[in-house]
């Protein structure tokens, strides 16, 4: 009886270690995006979008094109989206961010970008400001309102 559970332990262990390393980094990853107002019309390459995004976040411009005051919104720093985020599109780690916030706020007083904990919130606010953006899990668009839009989409 002991070398027979042996032997179904040794296979069960063998087979759960095949399924572990046949697992990829794509098979796992997720994907997001960056989310605006409906009425938002900026338009362009990716790079261009993603780069105008960085700047509007980093609140390095305060408009988007069509010159629609920008409304930055970010997500907790423990959220995937905001981390994602900062990995793929800003390019930086939360220490470089927290950085450039700190000369932001000493340079020309502007401070980050508010921090909306929920997701149906923050489409919300999206919805209803022009220049509104944020950060979400694709998943999470389903059921978005008409009001908002995907802008750019990436995966982490």
């Amino acid at each position: 009886m002991k070398k027979n559970n042996f032997k179904i332990v040794y296979t069960l262990t063998l087979l759960a270690g095949l399924i572990l390393t046949t697992i990829t980094p794509e098979a796992i990853s997720a994907e997001f995006a960056v989310v605006v107002n409906a009425k938002n019309g900026t338009s362009g390459s990716q790079e261009e979008i993603r780069r105008e995004v960085k700047r509007t976040f980093m609140k390095q411009q305060s408009s988007w094109t069509g010159n629609i005051d920008a409304f930055p919104l970010d997500r907790d720093p423990s959220n995937a989206a905001h981390q994602a985020f900062l990995k793929n599109v800003l390019q930086m780690s939360e220490q470089e961010l927290d950085a450039h916030w700190l000369s932001m706020k000493q340079q020309q007083g502007q401070t980050p970008p508010r921090v909306v904990g929920s997701t149906r919130i923050l489409l919300r606010l999206i919805g209803k400001k022009e220049g509104g953006m944020g950060v979400v899990n694709v998943d999470e668009l389903a059921g978005a309102p008409a009001s908002v839009k995907a802008l750019l989409q990436f995966t982490d």
